[in-house]
């Protein structure tokens, strides 16, 4: 076997090992392989062209290891390919962080992010509408908006926190005035 076949290889399994990791964490995937668990996560409802992607990748990865004479067509489009995925999976997971924030914040049980932007346009600052419906209206991920996206959970985050000590210190005054008034 080459050198170069070997380092290809070694590439192959480290964007394997790193999807395998961020499906583990992010998705709570359970299962052996990539494909283990692709199917464990059924209920996320990844998009089929990352779907597709994704189970390439691990057909791939499982060629190179279990298969004797392998030919490495195209490192080149595997790692591009396996880029965009790890991209892709982080900001779908920060978007649904930000639809479990809205959905708490505006005791929703909508799951669609556009209805609950529709929600929140009157509580919610008009800066903070204005980036979730950037990222609403999206359809290409990539870096700039996997940046976009986490700009946007930190400023609803922070947003959020503010409002519950606010809300906290109004209900430690009213408390107070109660008691006061009790004597």
């Amino acid at each position: 076997m080459s050198q170069k076949i070997r380092n290809d290889i070694g590439t192959i399994v480290e964007f394997s090992k790193e999807i395998e990791q961020i499906l583990k964490k992010d998705f709570n995937a359970k299962g052996k392989g990539l494909h283990g668990l692709l199917n464990s996560i059924k209920n996320y409802k990844l998009p089929d062209k990352t779907l597709k992607s994704l189970r390439w990748i691990a057909s791939t990865r499982n060629k190179v290891l279990h298969e004797e004479d392998i030919e490495i067509k195209n490192i080149k489009q595997f790692i591009e390919t396996s880029k965009k995925i790890i991209i892709e999976l982080k900001t779908l997971r920060i978007i649904e962080k930000i639809k479990t924030n809205l959905k708490i914040y505006l005791n929703s049980n909508h799951n669609d992010l556009n209805q609950l932007i529709s929600q929140a346009e009157k509580k919610l600052p008009n800066e903070i509408i204005i980036s979730l419906k950037k990222i609403s209206t999206i359809k290409k991920i990539n870096n700039q908006f996997e940046q976009d996206a986490i700009d946007v959970m930190v400023k609803l985050d922070n947003f959020i926190k503010k409002e519950k000590t606010l809300l906290g210190k109004l209900l430690s005054i009213i408390r107070y005035l109660k008691s006061f008034y009790n004597k």
